[in-house]
């Protein structure tokens, strides 16, 4: 081998590793970058000594072992990758979905739980009037400060979802089939090599999460460009960390990462379980396979909330108006007296 080039290689490598700790991983990505490109020409030039050359041995216990757990490794690597794109499916699709139920129905939901805190605050009065306690309003307001903050946050999160679903809609591009299938693989992929959950050390772990979070924004906008950018980088992570490995290391990497992907499993496969079985989910497949459409579905609920709430409307007239006549015939007697 190039003595020379090999030198250059690990000077790379060393600064790579060195930018990592430092979590400078801008400086660290284009030092992996060098590496890998002085790495080919080693290849190159090993390719070039040995061709035509025919070399058999014998596999050691040890070589067999790490084939073996390669295999199991990549086996389960696939599966988290396929249940990991799943989960991040059905949690997208459900988010779609209560942002969309709520953008549709949320705003007369809100509307029938103001009537019922206006009513409330009603019958309050009527009560403290007959208890002949004084009707402070204040104090009323104090009461029900939960209430309150509760109605408040109700609709601060309309407004979040309707600002959430007009930028999604913006922002998501138009794939062909193609293109569609391309994006989920890169990200069932990517999903594998960089979920948090897999990290070694604090280090890698600030570094999973901050490239999942770009795989996941760039998935959820469609944009391949994106995670093929990422996909290279990727390629190029996973062979340079492995360079001056022992034998014995990537055994022990293989069982350790082996063990990590079947906790991980389990634990997104119970999330998927948790979800399914959600009042959520039952919600929307009962949304989406009304017939004759969703809309039909949404005309009717909406058409049911407008009946409360003229009927809500209607009690609270009528206990405003009990309400007036109390007091209006106090003071009368007030006057009288």
């Amino acid at each position: 081998m190039n003595t020379a080039l090999y030198e250059i290689f690990t000077a790379y490598y060393n600064q790579a590793v060195q930018a990592s700790d430092r979590h400078d991983f801008k400086q660290s990505s284009e030092a992996f970058e060098k590496a890998f490109e002085v790495l080919s020409e080693i290849r190159t030039e090993c390719l070039r000594k040995y061709a035509g050359r025919k070399i058999t041995r014998v596999r050691t216990a040890d070589e067999i072992e790490l084939e073996r757990l390669k295999g199991l490794v990549t086996d389960l690597r696939n599966q988290l990758g396929d249940r990991f794109l799943e989960l991040d499916d059905l949690e997208t699709e459900l988010g779609l979905f209560q942002t969309d139920y709520n953008f549709r129905v949320g705003r007369l939901y809100l509307q029938l739980d103001k009537l019922d805190y206006e009513i409330r605050m009603v019958r309050m009065k009527i009560e403290r009037f007959h208890a002949g306690k004084p009707v402070d309003e204040q104090s009323i307001l104090d009461e029900l400060t939960d209430l309150t903050r509760q109605l408040e946050a109700d609709a601060h999160q309309l407004d979040e979802d309707e600002r959430t679903l007009r930028a999604m809609k913006q922002s998501r591009r138009e794939l062909t089939e193609e293109q569609k299938s391309e994006l989920r693989t890169l990200y069932r992929d990517l999903a594998k090599i960089y979920h948090p959950d897999k990290a070694r050390n604090e280090s890698e772990l600030a570094y999973f999460d901050e490239v999942m979070k770009a795989i996941n924004d760039a998935y959820h906008q469609s944009d391949l460009d994106v995670l093929r950018k990422i996909e290279a980088k990727a390629h190029l992570y996973i062979e340079v960390e492995q360079i001056g490995e022992s034998l014995a290391g990537k055994i022990d990497r293989y069982r350790m990462e082996e063990k990590k992907l079947r906790v991980l499993t389990d634990s997104i496969q119970s999330r998927l379980k948790a979800i399914l079985e959600s009042d959520s989910h039952q919600l929307m497949i009962r949304v989406k396979s009304y017939k004759p459409d969703q809309d039909a579905y949404y005309q009717g609920l909406a058409d049911d909330l407008n009946q409360r709430i003229r009927r809500k409307q209607v009690e609270k007239v009528r206990l405003e108006e009990q309400f007036t006549i109390l007091t209006q015939a106090t003071r009368e007697m007030l006057v009288i007296l």
